[in-house]
C-alpha cells in the first residue's frame, strides 16, 4: 500500500463531459476530506458572474470560464513520486469524468495558471461584467435616447461596457450609433 505524499497537494485539471461539470463538482465535494484522508482537498468550477440584460431588464447569472474542465487540489503523487491510486481511482471513476490532462501521469498546474483562474472568479465577483442578450448582425429598435423607435443591425458588441454600435438608416444612409444594452429590443415581426 502506497502512503500519502509529505509533499504540498496540486492543482489539476479534470476533462469531463460537457455541460455535468457540476454534477461532478458535487459527486467529488462528497469525499472531499480537509484532513486529506482520500488525497482530495478542493473541487473548482470556474464560474464569472455576469449581468445579463434582456428587454430592458438586468439579472445576474454565473457562466462557466471552462466549459468542459474541472478543477481539483489533491495530492495524487506518493513521496516516491509514483501516482497514488486512492485519489486516482476516486477521481477517475466519478461518473463524468473523462480523464485527467496528462493521462496515466497527470500533469499539475503551474502555480500562476490557478493564481489566474482564481483571480478571473474573484474579478467577476467583484465586477461582473455586462453580456449582450444579442449577437452581431441583429436587427434591434432602439427604445431609448435621440434615435427612438430607430431600428437597425448590430455592427459590434461592447460587453465590457454594456454597449452596442447599430447601424442605422439616417437621412438616407447608414450611420452607426451606439446604445446601451437596456436602450434596444429585438424587433417586433
Amino acid at each position: 500500500m502506497t502512503h500519502l505524499s509529505t509533499h504540498e497537494p496540486q492543482w489539476y485539471a479534470l476533462q469531463v463531459l460537457s455541460n455535468q461539470e457540476m454534477k461532478i463538482k458535487a459527486c467529488l465535494d462528497h469525499i472531499v476530506d480537509p484532513a486529506g484522508c482520500h488525497g482530495i482537498y478542493e473541487v473548482l468550477v470556474p464560474m464569472e458572474k455576469i449581468i445579463e440584460i434582456k428587454n430592458g431588464k438586468k439579472s445576474h447569472r454565473h457562466k462557466k470560464l471552462y466549459p468542459g474542465y474541472v478543477f481539483v487540489h489533491a495530492q495524487l503523487y506518493d513521496d516516491a513520486g509514483q501516482v497514488w491510486q486512492e485519489p486516482w481511482q476516486l477521481i477517475r471513476r466519478t461518473q463524468g469524468v473523462v480523464g485527467f490532462v496528462g493521462g496515466e501521469k497527470p500533469v499539475a498546474l503551474k502555480s500562476h495558471e490557478i493564481e489566474r483562474i482564481q483571480g478571473q472568479i474573484k474579478a467577476s465577483e467583484d465586477n461582473p461584467l455586462p453580456k449582450s442578450a444579442f449577437t452581431l448582425g441583429d436587427k434591434v429598435k432602439i427604445q431609448e435616447g435621440p434615435f427612438i423607435n430607430s431600428i437597425g443591425q448590430i455592427e459590434a458588441i461592447d460587453n465590457e461596457n454594456g454597449k452596442l454600435t447599430i447601424s442605422v438608416l439616417l437621412f438616407g444612409r447608414s450611420t452607426p450609433v451606439e446604445a446601451e444594452f437596456g436602450q434596444v429590443g429585438p424587433v417586433e415581426e
